[in-house]
């Protein structure tokens, strides 16, 4: 048996269950480690290589509770038979910003980091009635911009972010851009490569010794008791996010 993660990106134990984009390569990696995974196809609203990316299409507000963008029907059934009540974010996700980000957005435990501008009304409402911290940025993307170490620390490239966290006494890494690769983009983020797959484990699609701050990513993840685990060789690659789901019962 397996329960859904009480706190949003946040499993008290090994996941036994990730939502991901639709990328072979990753899932055939979490599927070694013992993590199924769930798969959301590619969107027609959105463009290549974004239309695939989990941190697009998908956002869990916490144990059974998730939010898909419309087209997600055969991902909706999947959820439904590990236990999740899914729903359908009321905006038309279409290609261009703002309206490509309705559930961009980083829900980590008590907090919740977005554009409250352009984030969806049922992230917002939910934030409100689970008395979640809200903590405002300009970015849009703001879940591809943070990777999550627990509930009270964050390594981000976003500037703003950062400030953000500052004053709202996260722990926050700024990260430089560059490293981490987006098809047909100048570069991909640093919460859109990784993800946490354990209480102490993070794991990244690529190596993380290959990030042009690798050595104060691992002193900072050391901190805090978090090993990473790179899932494959080679360059980091933004692929929307790993997003865990559920722990062993």
């Amino acid at each position: 048996m397996q329960n859904p993660i009480a706190k949003p990106n946040l499993p008290d134990s090994s996941a036994r269950c990730a939502a991901i984009g639709d990328y072979p390569e990753l899932k055939v990696a979490l599927n070694k480690l013992g993590i199924n995974t769930i798969t959301l196809c590619a969107s027609p609203q959105l463009p290549e290589p974004v239309c695939r990316h989990a941190d697009m299409l998908c956002c869990h507000l916490g144990g059974e509770k998730i939010l898909l963008e419309k087209t997600q029907t055969s991902a909706a059934k999947k959820f439904i038979e590990h236990g999740f009540t899914p729903e359908f974010v009321h905006n038309d996700i279409k290609k261009n910003y703002p309206h490509d980000v309705p559930l961009n957005a980083a829900v980590f435990g008590k907090n919740l980091i977005a554009n409250t501008e352009v984030v969806s009304k049922e992230i917002l409402e939910y934030a409100c009635i689970n008395n979640l911290r809200i903590i405002y940025v300009k970015q849009g993307y703001a879940k591809c911009s943070v990777c999550i170490v627990n509930e009270n620390a964050v390594i981000t490239d976003d500037i703003s972010i950062k400030k953000a966290c500052d004053s709202n006494s996260i722990d926050a890494l700024f990260v430089e851009k560059g490293s981490i690769r987006l098809t047909g983009h100048d570069y991909g983020f640093i919460g859109g490569c990784s993800g946490l797959i354990d209480k102490n484990r993070l794991a990244f699609f690529g190596d993380i010794d290959r990030h042009t701050n690798s050595v104060k990513i691992k002193e900072f993840l050391k901190k805090y008791e978090v090993n990473p685990l790179s899932l494959r060789e080679g360059e980091l690659i933004d692929v929307g996010g790993i997003l865990p789901l559920t722990v062993q019962k």
